[in-house]
């Protein structure tokens, strides 16, 4: 209730609004607001040869360590380099 009424006393737009409350919504599913890079997976190794990100708990990289997916949809690989998704085969 207390993020309700902070919210509600910003005096946001209905255009503002559901901006913020895209982005709230985000934050408090614990994603990530900005790209994911490699070092996001650094020192969460969660079992043998699998990394966890640090910032997305759904994501998981892959092991060539090219790109990661998330629980999600693991058929969906998201490349470092290009930024694109990739199928996996």
């Amino acid at each position: 209730l207390e993020i309700v009424k902070k919210f509600s006393e910003v005096g946001h737009s209905g255009f503002s609004a559901e901006c913020a409350t895209q982005t709230l919504e985000k934050l408090l599913r614990f994603e990530n607001l900005t790209p994911v890079t490699l070092g996001d997976f650094a020192e969460v190794e969660v079992d043998r040869s699998l990394w966890q990100c640090k910032r997305n708990p759904k994501l998981f990289l892959i092991p060539d360590k090219r790109g990661y997916y998330s629980v999600d949809n693991k058929e969906k690989i998201i490349n470092f380099d290009e930024g694109v998704n990739h199928a996996r085969n």
